[in-house]
């Protein structure tokens, strides 16, 4: 009797063969943040590959069809066809590999009809997460809160803290006179935002948490809790960040941040730097962190990226875990960073 042929598995030696290049050239400075673009923007290619080996492999066409479907809609979001972005997809539909796994282990090895039945379930699914991605916002829909934390007299010094479950958050300068940090948050019912201000001589403390239980997971479509603040553009200050799921845009052009703490544990960080002098540590463990900083900047970053490609723009010379700009030393006010991201991709981006 013979026996069935054994398929080897195609595409994840040509994928691992192709990340070890990408990621080797990147270590070594040859590719630019072009490539890291290219990089960042069409990485789920990986599940496009997976179910396609799984095809190949004629390990079932269920699952397969729906890690095709998926890496195509992660796809078009990075090219920002829908109102989620990749990562937030990922957050909240992660599930569909439980309910592919389930529907290969239902219909393998059934009849034709059965398979047949399975793969329009599939692709039933598919357009259901496309429908989903065109749609839904992700934004919450409980009340906003605002806040406006009134500057204390004497004040010369500032320590802003944020702890953050989960959201998108948009930090920028802009509060208007008198007040350290002003804007709205918004968050699911259940929640309630705790904001603590002490002041010890000329130094305030200012801390935003979260407190309570909620019955709705954060990574539930139209309930994303929503964090916009601006902060005092006068008072020099330092800036501390948790968030444990979601995404930052951090503008802190037009602020006197001196010292900057960010740690993300999934999601994406783009943090634009001002022209000045700055200390900051920015650590992510799943995602991508992208730092835009200012043209001509000079820059001194310790790269502790893990297994995380990083790209660099023109002209930035890498040294072991060193990068430097090549205005570093000129006598300009130096930028002195440490980055880390265990996972993922990072990204260092001159402004125009």
């Amino acid at each position: 009797m013979e026996k069935p042929r054994h398929h080897h598995s195609v595409f994840w030696p040509i994928l691992l063969i192709s990340a070890g290049i990408i990621f080797l050239l990147s270590n070594i400075g040859v590719l630019g943040s072009g490539i890291g673009e290219l990089f960042s923007t069409y990485w789920p290619l990986i599940f496009v590959a997976a179910g396609l080996d799984g095809i190949f492999r004629r390990e079932g066409w269920v699952g397969a069809i729906l890690l095709i479907g998926l890496g195509t809609v992660l796809i078009l979001a990075n090219l920002g066809y829908f109102a989620w972005d990749s990562l937030k997809i990922l957050l909240k539909l992660w599930p569909i590999f439980l309910i592919a796994w389930g529907f290969d282990l239902i219909f393998k090895g059934r009849p034709a009809w059965a398979s047949i039945f399975g793969v329009l379930l599939a692709v039933i699914l598919v357009g259901g997460i496309l429908w989903l991605g065109f749609t839904q916002t992700g934004r919450v829909t409980g009340s906003p809160m605002t806040i406006e934390e009134i500057l204390p007299d004497g004040a010369k010094q500032a320590d802003i803290n944020l702890d953050i479950p989960a959201g998108s958050v948009s930090i920028g300068a802009g509060s208007e006179g008198g007040l350290l940090a002003s804007g709205d948050i918004m968050l699911p019912k259940g929640l309630s935002l705790v904001p603590k201000s002490e002041s010890s001589g000329s130094l305030v403390t200012f801390t935003l948490k979260t407190e309570g239980s909620t019955m709705v997971p954060f990574v539930s479509p139209g309930l994303e809790p929503d964090w916009n603040l601006k902060l005092n553009s006068i008072l020099p200050m330092d800036l501390n960040i948790n968030l444990a799921a979601g995404e930052q845009m951090l503008d802190l052009r037009g602020t006197h941040v001196q010292e900057l703490d960010i740690n993300t544990a999934v999601g994406r960080s783009i943090i634009i730097l001002p022209d000045q002098k700055l200390t900051g540590v920015i650590k992510g463990a799943v995602g991508v962190i992208t730092i835009k900083v200012p043209k001509d900047a000079a820059v001194l970053i310790k790269n502790e990226g893990g297994l995380s490609p990083s790209f660099l723009p023109a002209g930035y010379i890498r040294s072991g875990q060193q990068i430097v700009s090549p205005t570093l030393g000129s006598g300009k006010p130096t930028i002195t960073l440490t980055v880390g991201q265990a996972v993922g991709f990072i990204r260092i981006v001159t402004l125009p």
